[in-house]
């Protein structure tokens, strides 16, 4: 294990679930890369894998959700984060049950109680990722009482599919 491999494996970043829509086809994967990027005007950024489905379907979509998970959704990570819908039914219909439409074309997931609709401003590749930077349109706050997700809770996950 490298030093900087050690190092994040000490870090407890949020974990997120990102869905993006196109047509009739929509996914959501879990997301670890994220951050408020600006204050005026707000903006944050989410970082999406090359691997993912979800990254195929936002590559092509004007919005994404980003869905802030709290630890009792841990099942929910554990579905986005260890398959993908190219390769597993599972998990499609898992989310079947779950998805919620919005105004602006993309589908959300109804178990997340804080939530953002973004309009993606811009798309940067970096390595095995891309950052998108989002403006936020629509959302709810959820509960006060956030228990937020975090990489510790879901570090023993095998994200993804096989390359």
């Amino acid at each position: 294990m490298t030093t900087i491999d050690a190092i994040s494996a000490q870090l407890s970043y949020p974990m997120l679930a990102v869905a993006a829509a196109r047509s009739q086809e929509r996914d959501a994967c879990l997301v670890g890369f994220s951050t408020q990027i600006s204050i005026d005007p707000w903006r944050y950024l989410v970082g999406l894998s090359h691997r993912n489905r979800t990254f195929d379907l936002a590559t092509e979509s004007s919005h994404v959700v980003v869905h802030f998970l709290e630890r009792d959704q841990l099942e929910l990570a554990r579905i986005l984060g260890g398959s993908s819908a190219n390769d597993d039914v599972t998990k499609e219909r898992y989310l079947a049950r779950l998805w919620r439409g919005h105004e602006a074309g993309v589908a959300r997931l109804a178990p997340c109680r804080s939530w953002f609709v973004g309009r993606v401003l811009a798309r940067h590749p970096c390595g095995d990722h891309s950052a998108f930077v989002l403006e936020p349109v629509a959302g709810t706050a959820g509960d006060a009482r956030f228990h937020q997700l975090d990489y510790q809770d879901v570090r023993d996950l095998d994200a993804g599919r096989a390359p």
